[in-house]
């Protein structure tokens, strides 16, 4: 696969997330532990997961939005110390010990900057704190959940009960091409899923 490489950066900006972001993420994700004391005070001095992006398609004009993004925040391929050079698509960018709550703001960038491009962005687990799973693709638009370290996303049984009981007379078909297919982000995922099977098969 084609790569394009670009000059190093003068210098790899720092990311900085002040108390309160923290803070309400943490608390709409995991409110038990948000109304904690010892956690706010965990909070106030580092809370941090690991941030995790994978690229599996975009347009030649989007690749250096898209590289000065990563090196930003100090997305890097398994083996490489410094910053970013070159994009391999479907490739694993990790930032370790991102702040919690960043997987936010990078899922917008990056719809900002490369509205084209198919990616999958997921911030780790942190303690009780689920993971938080974002994927786009151009048509479709995006998907939001909460996953596992390996950005395998999923639903909450209470959205799910939910959903279901709102539509107590439809057909499980019927919820699945109407409200179901929002909820399990089924168009998002399938095309995330063809250029995984893609490079699974090596074509």
């Amino acid at each position: 696969m084609p790569h394009t490489r670009l000059t190093p950066p003068a210098e790899q900006a720092e990311s900085a997330f002040c108390f309160t972001a923290a803070a309400a993420y943490t608390a709409r994700r995991c409110p038990s532990l948000s109304a904690r004391p010892q956690w706010c005070s965990i909070l106030g001095r580092n809370v941090s997961a690991d941030l995790q992006l994978c690229i599996h398609s975009a347009p030649a004009g989007e690749l250096i939005p898209l590289l000065d993004l990563m090196r930003e925040h100090g997305l890097r391929g398994e083996y490489e110390r410094g910053p970013v050079e070159t994009l391999t698509l479907g490739q694993v960018y990790r930032a370790p010990d991102a702040a919690l709550g960043l997987c936010e703001e990078v899922a917008a960038r990056l719809e900002e900057d490369a509205p084209n491009a198919v990616f999958e962005l997921w911030q780790d687990p942190h303690w009780s704190a689920d993971g938080h799973y974002h994927a786009h693709a151009p048509k479709f638009g995006h998907f939001e959940a909460g996953c596992d370290a390996e950005g395998v996303p999923h639903v909450g049984v209470h959205d799910l009960i939910r959903q279901l009981s709102s539509s107590p007379g439809a057909t499980l078909s019927d919820w699945m091409s109407s409200e179901g297919a929002g909820l399990l982000g089924i168009a998002v995922l399938a095309v995330v899923g063809e250029y995984r099977a893609q490079r699974s098969s090596g074509s």
